[in-house]
């Protein structure tokens, strides 16, 4: 997406507003791939895979333990 804006010359951020994931295992690839692509910002709408509504407090998939830490500095 970033390489097409560019192209078209467009400067502006970049931020996926509701991620929403299928399996457990799309979390990181699927983060990953975003800021890769030049994703500025991603909010998730969920952090239980097939789970709607916000989760219990501290309750979340263990994937996104540590998620942050792919972020670039």
């Amino acid at each position: 997406m970033k390489e097409l804006l560019d192209r078209k010359g467009v400067s502006k951020p970049i931020w996926v507003t509701e991620a929403v994931l299928e399996s457990e295992g799309e979390v990181v690839s699927s983060f990953e791939g975003a800021l890769n692509a030049g994703v500025e910002k991603i909010f998730f709408t969920q952090f239980e895979i097939g789970g709607y509504g916000p989760p219990k407090i501290g309750q979340y998939l263990s994937e996104y333990k540590n998620i942050t830490a792919n972020c670039p500095q």
